[in-house]
């Protein structure tokens, strides 16, 4: 498994490898936490994920490409998409997974991010 992305940001990472199959996902982050959503696409066959209505309590900072992991031409790729928490609460995000021109989506991924208002203390603090 590739190493986890770094940044200056606390970032919870989801990671979607299987975009064959619709899966549900969680991440826990506590406001002003960035994270990052990664998932596997073939944007060579023009299929790339999509996310829809960005629930109010988290904001969409970026998007980018992770390098890819061969150097095959038309091999899969991961999108990785960067949100900031601004509010506690729970909230689903819904990706699609197709191609900009073709109406019906090819597959959809459920992301529930649960976001907390502190982070938890260890008892010596």
């Amino acid at each position: 498994m590739p190493a986890r992305p770094q940044g200056p940001w606390p970032a919870a990472f989801v990671r979607v490898r299987d975009a064959s199959a619709a899966r549900r996902r969680s991440v826990d982050v506590v406001v002003g936490d960035a994270f990052e959503v990664m998932l596997a696409d073939l944007p060579g066959a023009g299929y790339l994920w999509t996310p829809g209505d960005i629930p109010p309590g988290l904001t969409l900072m970026d998007t980018r490409r992770a390098p890819p992991a061969t150097d095959v031409v038309g091999s899969a790729q991961s999108q990785v998409v960067r949100f900031r928490a601004d509010r506690a609460g729970e909230y689903e995000m819904v990706f699609t997974f197709g191609r900009p021109w073709e109406t019906v989506a090819a597959e959809t991924q459920i992301v529930t991010v649960r976001v907390r208002e502190h982070h938890r203390r260890n008892r010596d603090d």
